[in-house]
């Protein structure tokens, strides 16, 4: 992730790290599912606080409001399955 150096994360906020998984028919429906709940979790978060106090390129990183850095993809028979790493901005 890049962060410009003219932006500043308030002391009261840091980057949160979680993992979600997702299930499809394909690999792009099951990244698309892992995706979506997401943005969801980072939602309810930026949603119940303050999310205008944090000035910070990460927070806008994607439309989203998520930074996905990793994933991994397996099948279980026939469906497919995504386990996707993200990070958000979240307070302390």
């Amino acid at each position: 992730m890049r962060i410009n150096f003219t932006d500043e994360i308030p002391e009261t906020w840091y980057l949160e790290t979680e993992m979600v998984s997702g299930f499809g028919k394909t690999y792009e429906r099951a990244y698309k599912q892992a995706l979506d709940k997401a943005v969801g979790r980072a939602k309810i978060v930026q949603n119940s606080t303050d999310w205008s106090a944090a000035k910070s390129s990460a927070m806008n990183a994607s439309e989203l409001g998520v930074v996905p850095y990793d994933y991994v993809f397996a099948s279980i028979g026939s469906e497919k399955y995504c386990k996707l790493f993200f990070r958000y901005m979240a307070p302390r």
